[in-house]
């Protein structure tokens, strides 16, 4: 057996090569890696105006429900 593998599988985890694996970031070189931005297009609403909508139309959905 050799010297590395006597000491069991702590002394392989403490290796510098495993720890600087575990530390690169493979999604930085994945071509195919969807960022959050790409998910959908910003509101240009400010969040004034979004409150404003989103009460106007619960206010209109109440009334649609009342009839």
């Amino acid at each position: 057996m050799s010297h590395a593998l006597s000491h069991g599988s702590n002394h392989l985890s403490c290796s510098p090569m495993v720890i600087n694996f575990r530390k690169i970031d493979v999604d930085a070189y994945d071509e195919d890696v969807l960022l959050e931005t790409e998910l959908y297009d910003p509101d240009p609403r400010g969040p004034q105006q979004v409150i404003e909508d989103a009460k106007a139309k619960a206010a209109s959905v109440r009334s649609s429900l009342a009839k």
